[in-house]
């Protein structure tokens, strides 16, 4: 699928393996070089090359995710949020819009929103963060897809409270 419409005569790209944002530059490119035989020069490659701010990111995405999960385990909803919000803060640095990984990040925190939605205002935030998410996972995968079933259904339960 293409995040975007595409012109004719447009040069398409595609990833040959790991995705810029889930490995370090240095892990990809050997990866490359082993299964394909040429070193990469993408653009998230070249971007990367030498950068360890990125790196940072990704593991400072990971520890905030950790929190995140251990706050579900005590049902302290307001606190996971705001770990799976500054998770994906971090991962929007490291990953392009438009990104599969944002998009599950995107439908992880619409999910930690509906289940703290405990007023009428913290629902409207849920519901907002389900339709957020819903766009994201359609424009990556269409509107068929498996987990776009499970958050249209808990935004038809948000609405049907009202």
């Amino acid at each position: 699928r293409a995040s975007s419409a595409l012109a004719a005569g447009v040069e398409v790209c595609t990833s040959y393996g790991p995705q810029a944002g889930f490995a370090p530059v240095s892990f990809r490119r050997r990866a490359l070089k082993r299964q394909y035989y040429f070193d990469c020069a993408c653009a998230a490659c070249e971007r990367e090359d030498g950068s360890q701010v990125l790196e940072r990111r990704r593991r400072r995405a990971t520890q905030l995710d950790e929190q995140a999960r251990k706050a579900c385990e005590r049902e302290d909803w307001p606190t996971a949020i705001a770990f799976c919000a500054a998770a994906i803060d971090e991962l929007r640095q490291v990953f392009p819009a438009g990104s599969t990984m944002l998009a599950h990040e995107e439908a992880k925190l619409a999910r930690l929103m509906f289940n703290g939605a405990e007023s009428a205002e913290h629902a409207q935030l849920a519901d907002a963060a389900l339709g957020r998410a819903v766009a994201a996972l359609e424009l990556c995968y269409g509107v068929e897809h498996e987990e776009l079933k499970e958050l249209r259904h808990l935004q038809a339960c948000l609405r049907s409270r009202r």
